[in-house]
């Protein structure tokens, strides 16, 4: 396999991939990171839980995303990984000697998936269905300089964009494999309103080892309490709104109650008493 590839060789080998139009080549790196006598091995599992966008987080977060002096002319992204492990690979992929001689005869009806079921990346959502890779432009001050001679710039460059928008931190990661190499060739345009002349883009995309950066059992014990306590503070919060609520419903419903006492006794010249009407004559398409 050729280590790069350009528009034609692309549409070639992935019919039903989009290929933007400012796309022109890219460069296969995983080549190099994986060379057949040294191959890449799935016997580190990792997982990752997507909290939902209404819980705030527990550790505080300020690193920046887009500083003023962001450059787009390279950007860094990141591909977690995401698996079990291998024992669990093996059990839900194929049949074990160790298992009980039943299990084995009801082979047929157990259900095996393909091992690339198993191993999922943690992707953003730009819009609605649109999947993004995780990361974020250069910048200088923050990430040093020269990131074509000095590798170690693009790998500040993807930690501290990959925090700013996941909360994942990637410091830890002691691998940092140079995945893919993505250019684009893109026309003059306007950012943040200054000119931004035609120039050849460069995007890289790293396979850090993300299961470096999983927490100890004592520092997941403590996020699961912090995020237990935050979501009692929040029920509470609820439950008051909630108790506040039902007591205005009260005290409006007593009037209401005293107010047609007075109605009924004569106080009033209308008649607002009704008898309710028969299920037979409703209509459901004029109610409200």
């Amino acid at each position: 396999m050729r280590p790069e590839a350009d528009v034609l060789e692309l549409r070639r080998r992935y019919n039903n991939m989009y290929v933007p139009s400012d796309f022109f080549s890219t460069n296969f790196r995983w080549v190099d990171a994986f060379p057949p006598h040294t191959p890449f091995t799935l016997d580190q599992s990792c997982s990752f839980h997507v909290m939902n966008k209404e819980v705030d987080p527990v550790i505080e977060n300020n690193t920046v995303l887009e500083p003023p002096d962001a450059d787009y002319i390279f950007s860094a992204k990141v591909m977690l990984m995401s698996m079990p492990t291998m024992e669990e690979i093996f059990r839900k992929c194929c049949s074990l000697a160790e298992d009980k001689e039943k299990e084995r005869e009801n082979d047929d009806a157990r259900d095996f998936v393909h091992p690339t079921r198993l191993v999922n990346f943690l992707v953003g959502l730009r819009g609605k269905n649109e999947t993004m890779a995780i990361g974020g432009p250069w910048s200088p001050s923050l990430d040093g300089q020269d990131p074509e001679k000095d590798p170690s710039v693009l790998v500040k460059t993807a930690i501290r964009t990959c925090r700013a928008l996941t909360g994942v931190d990637l410091s830890y990661c002691t691998q940092w494999y140079r995945f893919l190499e993505i250019y684009y060739r893109r026309a003059e345009t306007t950012h943040k309103g200054r000119l931004v002349p035609a120039r050849v883009e460069t995007v890289v995309l790293f396979l850090p080892d993300v299961w470096s950066c999983v927490p100890a059992r004592l520092e997941w014990d403590g996020l699961h309490h912090n995020y237990k306590k935050q979501l009692e503070r929040r029920l509470k919060a609820e439950q008051d709104i909630a108790a506040g609520v039902t007591t205005e419903e009260k005290a409006q419903t007593s009037s209401s109650k005293k107010n047609n006492h007075k109605l009924e006794g004569g106080e009033s010249t209308g008649e607002i008493k009704k008898d309710p009407t028969h299920y037979s004559e409703l209509d459901p398409k004029i109610m409200k």
